[in-house]
């Protein structure tokens, strides 16, 4: 065994159904090489969830497209750091467009990735959208998505324009299965008219 970022290279790129086996492995052949300290982060480590292999696999197959959604994020801090400052700058709605954009092409090849695992894309896609998001807004989950050694799926942030709508991801979006509409819930206004109309019968009983 080279070293730790080796050993951890290969137990994240292990399925989850095969990652407790390749980590007691990974343990024994460290401390058997003397390496105790080495061992006992390896030994630390869990199991991925099905959604975090996804994402991991995806910055093994795919780094310049996270990095390129890591560096939009730290941009887009910069922004708003010189907006709070009362700089001059990008405006919000390009800021935002840029976000969108950067989602949108992780979640094309998380996508693909989906795919090539065998689960469904749009099963998991605002799980997926989300977890881009959050890796966008904040550093340490994105250098956690990059170094591809999730445990479990970020949690949702919301940051710049508030969260990304899962239809926006086109790739996923284009595979979306006709749905029946959804009758909307009355308006406001109609239940008003509604209650309005009742009251008039009533009065109309009393006389």
């Amino acid at each position: 065994m080279a070293s730790i970022a080796a050993a951890l290279e290969e137990l994240f790129e292990t399925e989850p159904s095969e990652f407790t086996k390749k980590r007691d492995e990974l343990v024994k052949q460290l401390k058997k090489a003397g390496d105790k300290e080495s061992a006992a982060i390896i030994a630390a480590k869990r199991k991925p969830t099905q959604m975090a292999h996804v994402l991991n696999q995806l910055a093994r197959q795919h780094p310049d497209t996270i990095a390129d959604l890591v560096d939009v994020g730290r941009e887009l801090a910069r922004e708003q750091r010189r907006a709070i400052r009362g700089e001059g700058g990008p405006s919000i709605r390009d800021s935002i467009d840029r976000q969108r954009k950067a989602i949108t092409e992780a979640g094309k090849k998380a996508a693909e990735v989906m795919k090539e695992l065998g689960v469904d894309p749009m099963a998991h896609l605002q799980e997926i959208t989300m977890a881009l998001q959050a890796a966008l807004i904040d550093p340490v989950v994105g250098a956690a998505l990059e170094a591809g050694q999730l445990e479990k799926v970020p949690e949702t942030i919301v940051g710049f324009g508030g969260p990304i709508a899962p239809a926006s991801e086109p790739a996923m979006a284009e595979e979306r299965p006709a749905r029946q509409t959804k009758s909307e819930p009355p308006a406001k206004a109609d239940k008003a008219a509604k209650a309005a109309e009742a009251a008039e019968r009533e009065r109309e009983k009393a006389e």
